[in-house]
C-alpha cells in the first residue's frame, strides 16, 4: 500500500460515485482501491472486500482521497482529516438521516456530490471546525459516562 490511493467504499450501488472515484483516481495519478458492499458487473479498482479492520482502517487514513455513502466511511474520513466525497443514499435507508446529522454538525454538505459539478468547484473542509466539534462532543460522552458511573 506505499502507493497514493483513493479509497472508494460503497454501502449499495452508486453510478456517479463510482465514475467520480475513476475520474479522480485517473486526474490525479492515484491507484483505486475499493470496498464495495453490493453485488456489480464488475470489480472497480482493487477489490478489497474481505478486509480486516486494520486494512480498511487503513485504506482511510492512508488515501489521499475517500469516496463513499457509508456513514461510518464518512465519519472515519472527517476523523482522519481526508478529503472525501460523499453521496446519499437511494431509496428509504437508515444512513440519510445520520447524513442530515453530519451536514448540521461539520458542513459536510459542501462535499455532496452533485452531478455535473467539476471537482475544482467543491469548497474544502474546515477542518480545525471538524476538530473543535469533535472535541466537544467527546467532552459531552465523557461527562455522560461520569454521570452513569457515578449515579
Amino acid at each position: 500500500h506505499c502507493d497514493k490511493f483513493l479509497f472508494l467504499y460503497l454501502m449499495q450501488d452508486s453510478p456517479e460515485l463510482i465514475q467520480m472515484a475513476k475520474v479522480l483516481a485517473h486526474e490525479k495519478k492515484l491507484t483505486l482501491y475499493s470496498i464495495l458492499m453490493v453485488q456489480m458487473k464488475e470489480p472497480v479498482g482493487i477489490d478489497m472486500r474481505g478486509a480486516s479492520i486494520e486494512d480498511y482502517l487503513y485504506l482511510i487514513k492512508n488515501a489521499d482521497y475517500v469516496c463513499t455513502n457509508s456513514f461510518h466511511g464518512l465519519m472515519f474520513a472527517l476523523r482522519f482529516q481526508k478529503k472525501f466525497f460523499w453521496a446519499y443514499q437511494n431509496g428509504t435507508n437508515m444512513s440519510n438521516p445520520r447524513f442530515e446529522m453530519l451536514v448540521k454538525q461539520y458542513g459536510i454538505d459542501r462535499r455532496c456530490l452533485v452531478p455535473g459539478k467539476k471537482i475544482e468547484e467543491y469548497k474544502e473542509m474546515d477542518f480545525k471546525y471538524v476538530e473543535e466539534v469533535m472535541k466537544n462532543q467527546r467532552n459531552i460522552s465523557l461527562l455522560h459516562l461520569k454521570e452513569g458511573i457515578l449515579s
